[in-house]
């Protein structure tokens, strides 16, 4: 049984695979743990190795899972990491996220504030019919505040991590990403018309540029 290792975006479940077609291939979701006080980003990794059952895996990431797939990946020289939604290098994130180096938005405004996606929450992540509003709306309810601030925090210091020449590292996003815009690092696939929540909006074409990537 082939297997590749998949992580979901900030503070997301397996919920948002759910129309995913993986192929011949069965996804492992790797769980989210608890973060512990001034740990970084390749610190929480390595703590979640421990779930990866193969050498050299397949490790898909979704979003801020794709940045932590990427630390994962170096650190166990992965054989292919598949980004979903997310960025390739540090270049890549968009001004208005590091601007919070700054302006720390992420601390200031009040977490109910942010828990609750407004039509600007579902421009960002391109959501327009009423189930992907009300699946977006679940996800935000459900995550938890002190971990998506350190996210966004260890976002905004991230650096690339460094791979052997054995990594493939490939990206697909949406053509109307407004959250993660692949403007600097051209993507291997763009799936049109598409915005960040396109695991859920657009699963089929989704679908068919991972088994392209996974054959």
């Amino acid at each position: 049984m082939k297997k590749c290792f998949v992580i979901s975006g900030l503070g997301v479940d397996e919920s948002v695979f759910t129309s995913i077609d993986f192929g011949i291939f069965t996804p492992v979701f790797i769980h989210w743990i608890p973060v512990h006080k001034g740990e970084t980003i390749s610190e929480y990794s390595e703590r979640l190795i421990n779930q990866i059952t193969e050498v050299s895996p397949i490790l898909i990431g979704l979003s801020f899972g794709g940045i932590v797939a990427q630390e994962l990946g170096s650190q166990i020289n992965a054989k292919q990491i598949i980004l979903l939604a997310s960025v390739k290098s540090r270049k890549d994130i968009p001004f208005f996220a590091r601007l919070s180096n700054y302006i720390p938005f992420h601390h200031i405004i009040p977490w109910f504030l942010i828990a609750k996606p407004t039509f600007i929450t579902h421009w960002f992540f391109g959501v327009k019919a009423l189930k992907d509003k009300q699946h977006l709306r679940t996800i935000f309810e459900a995550t938890d505040p002190a971990f998506f601030r350190w996210a966004v925090s260890q976002l905004m210091k991230w650096k690339t991590p460094e791979f052997t020449s054995e990594t493939s590292i490939t990206l697909i996003t949406g053509s109307k990403d407004h959250l993660l815009p692949a403007s600097k690092s051209k993507p291997d696939f763009q799936i049109p018309n598409a915005g960040h929540f396109f695991t859920a909006t657009h699963s089929h074409e989704v679908s068919a540029a991972l088994n392209q990537l996974l054959k």
